[in-house]
Formats: C-alpha cells, sequence, structure tokens
C-alpha cells in the first residue's frame, strides 16, 4: 500500500464487501469518514452512456481519488459488485454531505482485481445527467415578454396610445408620422378587442362572434387555490384573451404569442420523445409567469404538472439571470443548457456563451419583422436548437464516448476527454441580428414592470397586491411620457382569505444455474437483500422491470411472510441507438436489411409493456410448452411469427454455434483481425458492446453501406433478437447472422429461444427473456379481443403488416398494471379471447413430427418443440382433445461447459438431428370451420374437448397478486359514498318532519 493510500472497509447497507485503499488522485489525496466507504445505494442502469462520461460531462475531473484492494486476497463480493456496474453501466454511490460520491468499475491494464475511481457530484445531477444523455437531451431555457409573447391591459394599452399620439404631434417628418400612426392603429385596433371582451365575454372580429371558453388552471400544490378563467382564442392571429383573476374584469388581457411558435414546440417534443428538457426564467411576477406558460404551453406537454412550480423561475427585477438558478437541485448542467432571449446582457456573464438572442418581438411596432424572411424567427431558433443539439451529441459520441472506452485505472485523471459544451456550438449574438430595422424600437410592445391602473383596485389599497407583474424591457428610446405606475392587482377572493393574484410576462463464471448460455454470464447482481433495485424506468407496483432485481413484498403486507415471488427479466435494448444507426443507412441498405429480416427492424419502434410481459410469462407451462389460462391454452406459432415478421418459410435452419471460439466468429464477421477483436472481448467480459459497433460501423460512407448494414443486423440480433445484456452482446451471434444473410430460416431459433427462456423461469424462478418482448407482446395481444380486433389486415404488403399495424393501433391496448393483467389472465373467459388473428388466413401448417410428435425448434442456446396440435384453433380450425405429451423429446441445453473440446461432436450430431426431425415435419392442409353456434362457437372446439376433465399437467402456480384499485376506481367509490351519505341525510331530514307533523 502506498504511504499516501487509506485502507478503507466497504459496506453496502449492513453487509462488508471488503477492502480498498484509498489512493490519491488529481494530485491530491483524499479519505473517506472513519475510513469507511458505506454503499447508499446503486445507481440506476445506463441505457447507452457509460458511467464515466455521464460523471465527465456533468463534474468534469472531479475525482477525489482511486480504490484499489490492498492485496491480491480475492474478495468475492467486490468482484461482483465491479462486474455488475461494469457490464450494466452502474456505479455505487456513497453521500457525503452536500455531494455523491459515485464508485465507477474500471478496467485496468495491470491489476486483475476490482479497481474504481471515485467521481463527486452534487446532489441528484448524475441521474438527472443520465436521463438526458441517454436519451439523446438537452435543456433549453425561455425567457417569456418580448421573446415568446407580448401582453397588455387596456391601461398599458391607453399608456401607448397617448405616448404616440403625442409623438406624432411633435413629428415633422412625413414618413415617420405614417409609420407611428400605422402602429397606432393597431394598438386601437387591439385596444378595441380587449374592450369587447372585458365587456361582454365575448369579440367579435372579421364578422365572427367568439365567445369566452372556460379553461381551468391545474392545482399546482395544495396552496393553489383552483381557479377556473375565461379565455377566447383566435388561432389566426395568434392573440389569447385572458383574464387574470376571473372576478375582476378589469384585469382582463390580450397577448400575442409569436408566430412559428407551434413549429417550435412541436420540434422540442415529437411524437413524445423530448429533445430538450423546458425551463423558463423570466423577470415577471411568478403567477404572471405562470399563466403565460399556461397559454403557451396548454396541454402541459413542455413541462408537466407536477414539474412547473420548479421549471418557471422568476428573477426579481434589477438582478441577472443565472442558468445555476434556473438549473436548481441538481436538474442539469449548464453546460448542457441553451437560453432563448431577446436580450443576452440580462444573463451572468458565465451564461452568455450559452445564449442564442433572438430580436424582440414587436408585434406592433414591426408586425411584418416575423414574415419578412423567408425563415420565421421562431424557425430560425428552432433550427439553431437542432444544430447544437446534433453538434452536442456529435461530439459526444464522436469524442467523448470513443476516448473514454480507452481510458483504464491506471491513466490519469487529467487525460479524460473535455466533454462537449453547449457555447462551443452557440455563435456569439453580441452584436444582435439584422432585424429589418426593429432593434431599436421606440418602447417595448408589452406592458412595462408594475404597470397598470390604480383605479383596478376598487376593494381598496388594503387588499391590492404588488406583483410587480410585467418585466420592463429596457430599449434606448424609450420616452419620459411613458407613464410606469406600480402594478396593483385584485385577490381573487374564494371565502375568508384571500389567495394571491396572477398577472400579466456504463469473466467471470455464471451463478445462475437456470440459465443456460453459450456465453460465459458475467454476475449482474449482489444479494437482493444487500441492493436496493435500480432501473431506468418506472416499476409498476411491485413487479421487477428490465434489470430490476426481484423486488420482496412491503413488510407490513400479509405477504410478507411468504415466499417472494419473481418476476422474468425484460432486457433493455438500445433501440435508440439502433434507430438512430438505422437513419444514417440510405434506402439500399433498408433494402438489404428487409431483405433478410422482412419487417422485424419495425420492433425498434414498439414499446414493451412490461407490466403485460412480465405477467403473461407466469402463464407458461414447460409440460405443454402453452400458455395455460385456466382450461385455455394459446402459444406462438411458427406460421404466426412468419407472417408478422414478415418472412416466407424456409426449409435450411439457422444452426447453433458449437465448438467455434467467440473471437473468430466476431472478427471473420467484422473482417477484422482476431487478435484486435480478442482484446476488445477481453475487456468487456467476453462480450461486444454496442459502443464498440457504432463506434466503427454506424457511421457509414457511401463504399461502407454494405457492410454497415451487415453489422446493424448483427446489433439488431445481438440486442433485440437474442438479447445478452442491455449493453454487450454475444460475440457467437455472429454466427447466426452470417446465416441470416445466406437466407436461412430464423423464425425457428427465435420461437425456440422463447420458449426456452419462458422454461427456464418456471422451472427456476428466475431468469431473463432472452427472445423479442416486443415481438411476444404483438402476437399476445393480437389474440385479446379487447385489442385483436384492431388488428384486421385484408392483404398485407409493403405499407401494411401486422408490426406497423400494431404501431398504429397501439393507442388502443388495455391500460392494466401488473397485478391487473395477473388478474385479467386468471380469469380470462373464451369470449374475449380471438382464437385466429385477424391478420392472416393459414391454408398449410406444420402440426406434427411424424404421427403425434411435437414440432422440433433448434434454439441458440439449446433445443426445444411444442405442440401446434393444442391450439389448432389458431388456425381456423376446430379444436379437438390433444394427442399425449413427449416434453422430453428434443430438449437439451447448450451450455459453455457442455461445448468443452471433447463435446462438440456429440452436440453437432444432436443438432442434426434435430434439423432432420424439422424437414420431416411435412406441412398439412388446415381445414376451417366458420358455421359454429353456442359453447362451441365461443370455444371454437368440439364439445368434448369443451368438457374434458382438466389436464394435470396443466395446472400452474400464479402468484397471488391482489390487484389494487385505481385512482378513477378509488375516486368512483368516494363518489358514491358521498352520494349514500347524502341520500342518507335526507332521508333523516324528511323523517325528522314528519315526525314532527304527527306532534
Amino acid at each position: 500500500m502506498s504511504r499516501s493510500a487509506f485502507k478503507s472497509v466497504v459496506y453496502h447497507g449492513y453487509l462488508r464487501l471488503g477492502e480498498l485503499d484509498a489512493v490519491p488522485a488529481n494530485g491530491r489525496g483524499f479519505r473517506f469518514p472513519d475510513d469507511e466507504i458505506r454503499i447508499h445505494r446503486i445507481s440506476p442502469i445506463s441505457e447507452r452512456c457509460p458511467p464515466l462520461s455521464i460523471l465527465q460531462t456533468a463534474s468534469s475531473f472531479s475525482v477525489r481519488c482511486k480504490l484499489e484492494p490492498p492485496s491480491p486476497v480475492e474478495q468475492p463480493n467486490l468482484i461482483n459488485l465491479h462486474a455488475s456496474c461494469f457490464q450494466e453501466f452502474k456505479t455505487a454511490v456513497v453521500l457525503l454531505d452536500e455531494e455523491e460520491i459515485h464508485l465507477v468499475a474500471m478496467p485496468s491494464k495491470q491489476k486483475k482485481s476490482p479497481c474504481f475511481w471515485c467521481f463527486s457530484v452534487p446532489l441528484g445531477l448524475y441521474e438527472s445527467s443520465l436521463g438526458l444523455l441517454n436519451l439523446r437531451c438537452l435543456a433549453i431555457v425561455f425567457d417569456l415578454d418580448e421573446t415568446l409573447i407580448v401582453a397588455n391591459t387596456m391601461k398599458s394599452f391607453e399608456d401607448r396610445i397617448e405616448a404616440l399620439r403625442a409623438r406624432i404631434a411633435r413629428e415633422t417628418d412625413s414618413v415617420r408620422i405614417s409609420g407611428m400612426s400605422s402602429e397606432l392603429k393597431r394598438y386601437v385596433d387591439d385596444t378595441a378587442l380587449l374592450k369587447q371582451y372585458a365587456d361582454s365575454d365575448c369579440v367579435m372580429d372579421n364578422g365572427k362572434m367568439y365567445k369566452v371558453r372556460v379553461e381551468e388552471v391545474p392545482h399546482l400544490s395544495d396552496s393553489h387555490e383552483k381557479i377556473v378563467r375565461p379565455v377566447i382564442r383566435l388561432q389566426e392571429k395568434n392573440i389569447v384573451l385572458t383574464r387574470i383573476n376571473p372576478e375582476i374584469r378589469e384585469t382582463s388581457v390580450l397577448v400575442r404569442l409569436r408566430p412559428a411558435w407551434d413549429d417550435l414546440r412541436s420540434y422540442l417534443i415529437t411524437k413524445g420523445r423530448k429533445r430538450f428538457e423546458v425551463y423558463v426564467c423570466t423577470m415577471a411576477e411568478r403567477d404572471y409567469a405562470l399563466e403565460m406558460w399556461r397559454l403557451l404551453d396548454p396541454e402541459a406537454r413542455l413541462i408537466n404538472k407536477k414539474q412547473l412550480l420548479n421549471r418557471v423561475v422568476c428573477v426579481k427585477s434589477g438582478s441577472r439571470k443565472s442558468l445555476l438558478n434556473v438549473l436548481q437541485d441538481g436538474n442539469c448542467h449548464p453546460k448542457m443548457a441553451m437560453v432563448i432571449d431577446d436580450r443576452s446582457k440580462v444573463w451572468e456573464d458565465r451564461d452568455q456563451p450559452r445564449v442564442h438572442a433572438l430580436p424582440p418581438f414587436a408585434p406592433y411596432y414591426a408586425p411584418k419583422a416575423e414574415t419578412a424572411s423567408a425563415v420565421p424567427v421562431l424557425c430560425m431558433a428552432r433550427n439553431i436548437a437542432c444544430k447544437v443539439r446534433g453538434y452536442f451529441f456529435k461530439d459526444f459520441d464522436g469524442n467523448l464516448l470513443r476516448k473514454i472506452s480507452k481510458v483504464f485505472y491506471e491513466d490519469e485523471v487529467v487525460t479524460l476527454p473535455h466533454s462537449p459544451d453547449v457555447s462551443n456550438y452557440l455563435k456569439s449574438e453580441g452584436s444582435g441580428y439584422i432585424t429589418n430595422g426593429t432593434a431599436n424600437t421606440p418602447f417595448a410592445d408589452g406592458m412595462h414592470r408594475a404597470e397598470t391602473d390604480k383605479r383596478l383596485n376598487p376593494l381598496g389599497e388594503k387588499h391590492a397586491v404588488d406583483v410587480c407583474g410585467i418585466p420592463v424591457k429596457e430599449t434606448p428610446d424609450i420616452k419620459s411620457e411613458t407613464s410606469q405606475p406600480t402594478i396593483t392587482i385584485i385577490p381573487n377572493i374564494v371565502g375568508p382569505s384571500a389567495s394571491g393574484t396572477l398577472m400579466p410576462s456504463q469473466n467471470l463464471k455464471n451463478q445462475d444455474s437456470g440459465e443456460s448460455l453459450v456465453l460465459d454470464r458475467p454476475p449482474v447482481e449482489l444479494p437482493a437483500a444487500n441492493i436496493q433495485p435500480q432501473g431506468g424506468r418506472p416499476v409498476e407496483e411491485d413487479s421487477n422491470i428490465g434489470h430490476v432485481n426481484s423486488r420482496s413484498p412491503n413488510p407490513g403486507s400479509q405477504q410478507s411472510d411468504k415466499k417472494r415471488r419473481t418476476d422474468i427479466k425484460i432486457i433493455f435494448a438500445p433501440n435508440s441507438i439502433l434507430l438512430e444507426w438505422w437513419d444514417r443507412l440510405d434506402q439500399s441498405g433498408h433494402d438489404y436489411i428487409s431483405s433478410k429480416i422482412g419487417k422485424l427492424a419495425s420492433l425498434l419502434h414498439v414499446e414493451i409493456r412490461f407490466s403485460l410481459v412480465q405477467a403473461l410469462a407466469h402463464f407458461w407451462n414447460p409440460m405443454t410448452s402453452t400458455f395455460v389460462f385456466g382450461r385455455h391454452e394459446l402459444v406462438p406459432t411458427i406460421e404466426e411469427y412468419n407472417v408478422a415478421i414478415g418472412v416466407t418459410p424456409i426449409t435450411k435452419l439457422v444452426r447453433p454455434p458449437i465448438g467455434l471460439k467467440p473471437e473468430s466468429v466476431l472478427a471473420r464477421f467484422l473482417n477484422m483481425k482476431a487478435n484486435e477483436i480478442e482484446k476488445v472481448l477481453k475487456s468487456n467480459h467476453n462480450s461486444c458492446p454496442i459502443t464498440f459497433l457504432v463506434e466503427h460501423y454506424a457511421y457509414p460512407t457511401e463504399q461502407s453501406m454494405r457492410q454497415s448494414s451487415r453489422v446493424f443486423l448483427l446489433a439488431f440480433f445481438g440486442f433485440v433478437v437474442f438479447p445478452y445484456s442491455s449493453k454487450a452482446m454475444n460475440p457467437l451471434v455472429a454466427h447466426l447472422v452470417g446465416q441470416v444473410c445466406r437466407g436461412m430460416n430464423f423464425t425457428n431459433m427465435i420461437l425456440a429461444e422463447t420458449f426456452l427462456s419462458l422454461t427456464r423461469f418456471k422451472k427456476n424462478e428466475r431468469g431473463s427473456l432472452h427472445a423479442p418482448g416486443a415481438l411476444l407482446q404483438i402476437w399476445f395481444l393480437s389474440h385479446v379481443k379487447e385489442f385483436g380486433f384492431h388488428m384486421d389486415i385484408h392483404e398485407i404488403n409493403d405499407h401494411t403488416h401486422p408490426i406497423k399495424k400494431f404501431l398504429e393501433e397501439s393507442k388502443s391496448i388495455p391500460e392494466r398494471s401488473y397485478s391487473e393483467w395477473i388478474s385479467f389472465l386468471k380469469n380470462i373467459a373464451p369470449t374475449e379471447i380471438l382464437w385466429h388473428v385477424r391478420w392472416t388466413r393459414f391454408r398449410v401448417a406444420c402440426l406434427t413430427h411424424q404421427l403425434d410428435n411435437p414440432v422440433p425448434l433448434m434454439g441458440f442456446t439449446g433445443c426445444t418443440s411444442y405442440y401446434p396440435l393444442r391450439v389448432i384453433r389458431q388456425y381456423g380450425a376446430l379444436q379437438e382433445n390433444p394427442p399425449p405429451l413427449r416434453s422430453d423429446l428434443f430438449q437439451f441445453d447448450l451450455t459453455q461447459k457442455d461445448l468443452g473440446e471433447s463435446q462438440p461432436c456429440t452436440y453437432q450430431t444432436k443438432v442434426d438431428y434435430i434439423e432432420s426431425a424439422w424437414h420431416d415435419c411435412r406441412p398439412q392442409e388446415i381445414t376451417y370451420v366458420e358455421e359454429l353456434q353456442g359453447q362451441m362457437k365461443e370455444h371454437h372446439a368440439s364439445l368434448e374437448y369443451i368438457n374434458r376433465p382438466v389436464d394435470p399437467e396443466c395446472l400452474l402456480s400464479i402468484p397471488d397478486i391482489p390487484v389494487k384499485p385505481t385512482q378513477a376506481a378509488l375516486q368512483a367509490q368516494i363518489e358514491q359514498l358521498k352520494r349514500e351519505r347524502d341520500e342518507a341525510q335526507a332521508s333523516a331530514s324528511y323523517l325528522a318532519l314528519q315526525n314532527k307533523r304527527l306532534r
């Protein structure tokens, strides 16, 4: 141990993991309190960015120390922690006062023991930065007045009209008089509109009557009372009329929205995908700012209601705006944020390089300034935001991620690559825009700060609130004639107390014996009791999601003494990375991929309903190789999957990799040297990371387009079709993809891996789904009448196919929680099942092997079989009693241990036998039955089948999950109880009255 190193004991909760030496970094030492490293939690999994890249972006070069074992003695718990964090892009978090110390698992050139770097970041900043970087998202801060809106009250209109008339009277230049007269007319016209609205709650514009529509202001906190405002929106003119205090007509405001705001807003969040996290920073009074933002974002899509109070930041007049103040509570680092404002000088000096300054919005002084250019001002702002985001993440991917992947534990901290900064991609706007002469407007078109008439205070001075609602837009030509009295707002008094008012501007042995993999699996988790479950998605109820550890019941629940429930793990696929890769391929690349895998690439757009897939896994029966719902059975068939994928039946099967070296297989596919690939695999626990493939192949040139398309197929199969982990793929998948590129049948293997994963989960009560869960989801929902009727396809072609149809109809998917899906599947009735999917009709199908044997399925990690005759009604035929089971036929697993040098021939013989058995499965004609009545129609089965005794092999153990009532159901119960109470009170009152009369 170095003299300057401090030995520390590492704990996770109460579990002692081992000892590590804290070695100085950055030229200075660091000592943990009491020489104890107490891990508070494990960070969420990062979908695409190694933790080191996130920390370097959020808190550059802030490495407190390095951690390494004091001796070569093996410490299993620390090895597990290191492997889990390194493989799944997680960190171990230690809390010290107002900062977090993140233990980052580092690869080492010299040491074979677990080594860490300790990064210091402010509380909460790592997780928020993780979310932004994984989603390819930045922060954007908007000013309001004269940037996005201009607002006026009757008083501010009158002041401007008076000031303009005085200037016209003094002016001698006829050209200037004409310009000011036109400006005056625009003020007068809008004053008339506002007066109509204030007096009669309606306006007449171009011969059309517009009446107010009531808009309810959402409750932002318990202290905010319910407010309902009368609003008129003149969409064609970008005008909104609102009343700050609904009870006081004099608080009516006319708001002009800057043209092209809808275009900018649509870009910020398109198809539900956020490109920027939105904030507001204004010098306006808070309540006014909240109302103006509500008008700009009425559906709360840019800032949701729960975030609004923290995301709208108001700065006192005379103070300077600060990104650190706006991005409070560790929401984002300033270098990941850009500002849209009409003035950069109001921002602190360090923030000004991140400000994109717009010309002030002046709809009265220069109404044509917004449309004089071919590109409106806000569209230009949208384009600049798009370019800033593009350059930021191009630099992040192409520079930071690429260099971070080559950083080792022994490297100096100062050699870390610099992280991107928004200011690097924004040109200085200090000199302003060329604004068609609008840069020096004589005075602001909207209200000045603290501007309103005292006569708007009829209840007296003691009821007035000085809210200083509108910021003054200081311009050089503001005349002294323009009055600037203090705003006094009449509060909206509801009941005895008056509320505040609003007013206008990131190679160990597999420890999971239940998992049969060709590749050794690194340990993924520590004992569940010692690590808090973490994940990158919200966890629904108590079900685990993705790599989330199995959750134990609430200690206080009735099930606390029962066996812990586990769910199958769904492996996150880096869909967003693959979609960006897909977008970089040209049409020839798309055509090549489609010619090999049909429409399967569309799965990248499908969102997996984890609650459904995890609930469905509990109903899998390994004995029957079907999903069993009471007396009903369903199972995906080869024919259904062929149609859904969009491939024609092919006889030649993809074969599993037996007796092959991973580095040789991958090197051959990628046309690289085996020793180079071996280095990559060794540094990633014998797996191939997505970052390696993206760095070398995801940015194709015209000459490398075909190779990029082939490697895209490799990544797609490695992370979506046969996922190994969310960040790295099994290199032996390259053997499968090579066969797919030669036109071999892979549907058989998808089905096999789906069934093998489900069987291992049910037998061992643990495991992951190493198959495309999205495809399983589409298949199942197509058999649920509630959704299946929406999947009606008359003719399948390039433009209409099951996956695309599913995406189009996804809004019709039943919204159920995990417990609700369990309950639904337990009690599903035959009338709720669509036995035959609506998107195809089967004329022939492989139903048996030879007589009544099951159909063999050759997988990647083993072989299995299934019984189409048990679900023949899925083909449209009448369901009859199935043949006896032979579940041991064609069953075996392929593990790394089994594939030793003395074994390959044995398993090659087994695979040859399976393939031969597959060729013996002759397609049979399907006899459709349509004219059925009663029970036979409901079950699409014979009466003998319907009345058969329950097969012992069909009995399943399903977790008993109580259904939690939804918010709507609870509200309905409350309302019912209220009605019953009211009826009881009315009845009691009636009886009391009758009794009084009788006396």
